[in-house]
């Protein structure tokens, strides 16, 4: 039995979510050119991904995807199968749904909306694409193969183990009970990437081209940080996820370092948020500075701060207040974050939402 889509509830819920995108190419199916359509992931649209997933899992005619060995879908028929087959895979923050029929296939992503496809000029787009339109040819301009760096699917698995995790933490819990003034913050600049650089300096051309596309700036920013994630993920089949270790644990090298640095100073870490410290004491200069790849700089100069948790704080900055919530908040629903007081960090309704995904439930919203 093959699935006729034709006035079908399943696609008539698919089909009312903006901007939907289907092929309808069978004979030449390629799981990562299949059109992806993103459901935001925000308070309030899990009803539109959780009525999709619960039609899904109702139609008992169809059958899981049956995925190659590298993570594409097979198409090969046979009349023991299904040729209407799905799947629901997460990955980090991301949960796609993959829907694949003879009459038309989607991908469904429930995820940060990042990434945005504007027909009069890109401003962002998703890691996939980036990969494929810029890329690979600034890659083909300086004579690099990024086939020389694929792994294995065991090895990657072991790559991935060793990769250093995210530096989001709170060092010094003074500042949950009282703010602390004349504290500073430095940044360092494209951190994974830089790390991919200082590890492999051929990339270097490569990104520097890249980055000289100014008018594409926001692009460019967004879709090499991307990259990163993108190489030891799901969906190019963890190909490079030796380049993203060797990219992220160079990074924290020097980033530990620099935390080392900031303690003998006698300077105080407050905390850290992934590629930044906030520290209290005299304003730092030290190795690794300067306005290059592979260093930092001071960006933030004098200010108070006060912290809930590594993800929720504030600083006042030249007499302006500024918010830093990880996540959505009830708040949010009524006052932009501009006009946040400073200290409604407290406020029972500043508290930050997460989503969970399963595969019973769905998505589901927590504080």
């Amino acid at each position: 039995m093959n699935f006729n889509y034709k006035n079908n509830k399943l696609w008539q819920l698919v089909d009312k979510l903006p901007n939907v995108k289907f092929t309808t190419d069978w004979d030449h199916l390629n799981y990562r050119l299949v059109p992806t359509t993103v459901i935001e992931a925000k308070p309030g649209n899990e009803v539109y991904f959780n009525a999709i997933q619960n039609e899904l899992q109702c139609l008992s005619h169809f059958k899981p995807i049956r995925r190659t060995e590298s993570g594409g879908v097979s198409i090969a028929i046979d009349k023991r199968f299904s040729l209407d087959q799905y799947d629901i895979r997460q990955q980090n923050n991301v949960v796609e749904i993959t829907i694949i029929t003879l009459e038309k296939s989607c991908r469904i992503q429930w995820r940060i909306n990042n990434y945005k496809d504007k027909e009069d000029k890109p401003d962002l787009i998703s890691a996939a694409s980036y990969f494929n339109k810029y890329w690979l040819p600034a890659c083909k301009k300086f004579g690099i193969n990024m086939k020389d760096y694929i792994v294995d699917k065991q090895t990657a698995k072991l790559e991935k183990e060793d990769i250093h995790k995210p530096d989001i933490k709170l060092y010094n819990w003074q500042v949950v009970y009282k703010p602390l003034t004349n504290i500073y913050h430095l940044d360092f600049h494209k951190f994974y990437m830089s790390g991919l650089i200082a590890e492999h300096p051929e990339f270097r051309p490569v990104v520097e081209h890249l980055l000289k596309d100014t008018e594409n700036e926001k692009l460019h920013k967004t879709g090499l940080a991307s990259l990163i994630g993108y190489w030891q993920s799901v969906y190019c089949g963890y190909k490079w996820a030796r380049l993203t270790k060797e990219a992220i644990n160079n990074a924290y090298s020097r980033f530990d370092k620099v935390k080392e640095n900031l303690v003998k100073s006698g300077r105080k870490i407050i905390l850290t948020n992934t590629d930044g410290i906030w520290y209290q004491g005299d304003e730092y200069h030290g190795e690794f500075e300067g306005p290059e790849l592979t260093c930092w700089n001071n960006d933030h100069f004098d200010c108070t701060l006060w912290a809930k948790s590594a993800g929720s704080y504030q600083y006042i900055e030249n007499d302006k207040v500024n918010t830093v919530v990880r996540g959505p908040s009830n708040r949010d629903k009524i006052m932009s974050r501009d006009d946040w007081e400073f200290g409604d960090i407290f406020d029972k309704a500043t508290e930050a939402q997460f989503w969970k995904w399963n595969i019973n439930g769905g998505i589901q919203w927590h504080a």
